[in-house]
């Protein structure tokens, strides 16, 4: 969190909020962004087998020496329960506190573990002496027992449990909560009231945090469309390297899309078009020194269109104004010159944005096979919530996430992404094993299954699928991740 605070400064000094407003602006940050971190316990922190009454290491459950299919969990009404262990995780090293109590009771968490106290949940490392923290008597009874101590140990490998319903567990005799359900309640409810109330700085942040997340950014570029938030291409005219936010509340792409192009160049074409807008491809080499390669790519995704709108001319255009021409014609503007290439085929466009830059702002690929697939009676994501449970549908779509989950018991679980949505199928084992080379390499699938609905999800339950094929040989997808 360091090298991010001292990042925060250096921009907010870049734009003047500096002081008292700079640290409250770094405060609100980073308390908000260490939700994003598990919350954990340490390996030999023990928990209850509601099943046995045993008490077992956590860290022996997670490893699979043991198995616990249920521990005890407070409920609203300061009851100890029975609930169910949906996951035992590790989350790595990380940096962890010993809170000791005046019973004698102790444990070790990372700081922004929250325990209950009588004024509700609270991070440990918010925690001093005097406190009193809700602790297990015996049987189903709780008491409070007062903190003496918090104190600083060190790194240590750290774990935690995933639990049903009341989201929280008891460690060592103290409840503690299932710290991944408020940490990602909280992520969840922030980023839908940004996505919500300031859509254009939602997506452009993303954006330019890239790669991050469980989404690539073609997949972020056609969510925001959906949702009617509009995004420009890059341009070098219009754009810098970074993504930005027009005065229209239009998020223009950055130059850091264009594969390919140095932050170097990106920067330097950023700031020579802020001096004076560029006349043409030649303007361009002459003030930047752009290296044909790198003009040539700007051109055939789009980034000369204020010069050139047809990108075959804007090839053309750029090739001529990195040829050689020699002293004598230096000073001499190039006579005009008409393209003689052909105009590039919107299929063709697809497939240099692609390419190009990871992502497309035109049709979705999906689209070129959507009078085929309505003659086989195949359903957008669109329409599959209004269908009933149990239909049996045909869905087709670009596969954006794979997943094979370990806890998933061989369930492989994909993202398929059409022009109006997501597409969540699962595959079972055994038509996994028949099909491993389509799901694993095939950028496009057709898919048949069952439809089911299930606590508000919407999925697809494969039964047969097959390869669908595009002119784009692969996009952009999280796998196995």
């Amino acid at each position: 969190m360091q090298a991010v605070e001292a990042k925060l400064r250096a921009g907010m000094t870049r734009q003047g909020i500096v002081g008292e407003q700079a640290e409250s602006i770094i405060r609100s940050i980073t308390a908000f962004a260490l939700y994003g971190f598990p919350e954990c316990v340490v390996g030999e922190t023990r928990v209850i087998d509601a099943d046995t009454g045993g008490w077992v290491r956590i860290e022996d459950v997670v490893n699979g020496c043991v198995r616990v299919e249920h521990t005890l969990a407070c409920d609203p009404a300061m009851k100890l329960r029975k609930r169910r262990v949906l996951a035992a995780t590790s989350s790595g090293p990380r940096m962890v506190y010993r809170l000791r109590t005046s019973l004698g009771r102790e444990l070790m968490a990372t700081p922004e573990h929250p325990l209950l106290t009588m004024d509700g949940w609270c991070p440990l490392a918010h925690l001093g002496p005097g406190r009193y923290i809700a602790a297990r008597l015996a049987g189903s009874d709780l008491c409070w027992d007062r903190v003496t101590a918090v104190e600083l140990v060190g790194e240590r490998d750290t774990y935690d449990l995933h639990v049903e319903e009341d989201h929280n567990f008891i460690a060592n005799d103290l409840v503690v909560h299932n710290s991944h359900a408020a940490s990602f309640a909280l992520l969840a409810y922030a980023s839908a009231y940004l996505k919500r109330h300031h859509p254009a700085a939602f997506y452009a942040a993303l954006l330019n945090n890239q790669p991050m997340g469980f989404y690539h950014p073609a997949t972020i570029v056609r969510d925001a469309q959906r949702h009617g938030q509009v995004i420009h291409p890059a341009d070098v005219n219009f754009s810098g390297w970074l993504c930005a936010i027009e005065p229209d509340e239009a998020v223009r792409l950055g130059l850091r899309y264009v594969k390919g192009l140095s932050e170097e160049m990106g920067k330097r074409i950023e700031e020579e078009r802020r001096r004076v807008p560029f006349a043409s491809a030649a303007d361009l080499v002459k003030r930047t020194e752009v290296r044909r390669d790198e003009l040539t790519q700007l051109a055939r995704v789009g980034a000369l269109a204020s010069l050139e709108p047809e990108r075959r001319a804007a090839l053309w255009d750029a090739e001529r104004a990195v040829r050689p021409r020699g002293v004598l014609y230096d000073a001499l503007p190039d006579p005009p010159e008409a393209s003689p290439l052909r105009v590039m085929t919107p299929g063709e466009l697809i497939v240099a944005d692609y390419e190009g830059t990871g992502l497309s702002l035109g049709p979705h690929p999906m689209e070129f096979h959507r009078a085929r697939l309505d003659r086989m009676r195949g359903s957008r994501a669109s329409d599959l919530a209004t269908m009933p449970h149990g239909t049996w549908v045909r869905v087709a779509g670009a596969v954006v996430v794979r997943q094979r989950p370990g806890t998933a018991k061989g369930f492989v679980f994909l993202n398929l992404e059409d022009e109006t949505g997501l597409i969540n199928v699962i595959v079972r084992p055994a038509l996994f094993h028949r099909y491993r080379l389509a799901l694993v390499n095939e950028p496009f699938l057709y898919v048949e299954g069952t439809l089911q609905h299930q606590d508000n999800v919407v999925s697809v339950q494969a039964e047969r699928l097959a390869p669908l094929r595009h002119r784009l040989t692969a996009v952009p997808s999280h796998n196995f991740h």
